[in-house]
């Protein structure tokens, strides 16, 4: 399935939701026009099985697994790609770090959590933005913690976001 259209006909809520209930498993991409430039912000969400898996910002130079690692300094970035390179074809990084004990359960919810959460306040903020659906491309198992989200949660934490945003204005 591929869904291409702008959140003012189908908003960031309305997406979730068609995640959610029909339990997809792909990518989403979310574009906006920075004000007064040509150049473009664009999020990224990959979902399995309707929920939430990893996210990521192109306006940050640095969104990968590995790298979150690294800036946390919990490994190397040399040592987390050799131990990347054994992990097998279908298990989430993340998933395979923690099971070699490179990565302890806290630490994967920290991950999850950094990858995740700005993602959904910076999408939750957006009024207008133009998005791409797409059901059929492979999941990055190498960005992947193993750990997921739900559609209806992400919506909550979404809906929190823009709550805290206007009381503080």
């Amino acid at each position: 399935m591929q869904l291409t259209g702008a959140f003012n006909e189908f908003s960031w809520h309305d997406l979730l939701d068609l995640i959610g209930d029909r339990q997809l498993t792909g990518w989403l991409c979310i574009e906006v026009c920075t004000e007064g430039t040509a150049r473009r912000r664009q999020y990224q969400v990959w979902f399995k099985e309707g929920c939430l898996v990893a996210g990521s910002q192109s306006s940050r130079r640095t969104n990968g697994l590995l790298w979150l690692m690294q800036h946390q300094g919990w490994m190397s970035y040399k040592i987390g790609q050799k131990l990347a390179q054994q992990c097998p074809e279908q298990k989430s990084l993340g998933s395979y770090l923690r099971q070699q004990g490179a990565l302890d359960k806290p630490q994967l919810y920290q991950l999850f959590n950094l990858q995740i959460t700005p993602v959904l306040k910076a999408i939750s903020n957006l009024e207008d933005a133009q998005f791409q659906l797409d059901t059929t491309l492979p999941l990055p198992l190498e960005q992947m913690t193993g750990l997921s989200l739900t559609a209806y949660d992400a919506q909550t934490l979404a809906r929190r976001s823009v709550r805290q945003q206007s009381m503080a204005c």
